[in-house]
């Protein structure tokens, strides 16, 4: 017989447009770099090595608006590369991750991306390419995150912890 549930053409491989809120929690400060800025590029220190698999990346806040302020690939990079090491100057990097962001449906509010298991202690979120302007006139907020998570099995190992901007307010 027929089944009831939903088929695969109804399948999706895409983002929830919504905005999340929460009336018991404070409002999250996205991290914007100035515009401008060349290359930006976030490094966070995980104390020590550990085996990564998984990267959350929360996009920089909509606010309480709606429809939306701005578009939502604010602050993200046309290319972020993420890149994995046990030294602080990445001497031993290994790309872990490159994302690549060529039209508005390759962003969302919560974007999640699974790569092959690696130990390390340091992660870099490196902008390789802002891409244009438009429609944020002359200048672009090449990066710009809510949100970073790190997983390590189930658990998010970045929380709490020392991230470094490779440029100065």
């Amino acid at each position: 017989g027929p089944a009831f549930g939903w088929g695969l053409p109804y399948l999706v491989d895409g983002f929830l447009p919504y905005l999340m809120a929460s009336p018991r929690e404070q409002q999250s400060i996205a991290f914007v770099a100035p515009p401008n800025i060349r290359d930006p590029a976030l490094t966070v220190d995980l104390g020590v090595s550990q085996p990564l698999s998984r990267i959350h990346l929360y996009a920089v806040d909509q606010s309480d608006t709606a429809p939306q302020a701005w578009a939502g690939d604010f602050g993200i990079p046309k290319l972020l590369r993420v890149e994995g090491a046990n030294k602080p100057d990445f001497s031993d990097a290994t790309t872990l991750i490159e994302l690549h962001h060529e039209v508005i449906y390759d962003v969302g509010p919560i974007m999640m991306w699974s790569f092959p298991e690696t130990n390390c202690r340091f992660v870099r979120l490196k902008t390789v390419d802002a891409g244009p302007a438009p429609p944020y006139g002359p200048t672009r907020c090449a990066l710009g995150l809510a949100e970073i998570e790190l997983f390590s099995g189930d658990q998010n190992v970045a929380l709490h912890k020392n991230v470094t901007a490779n440029f100065e307010y």
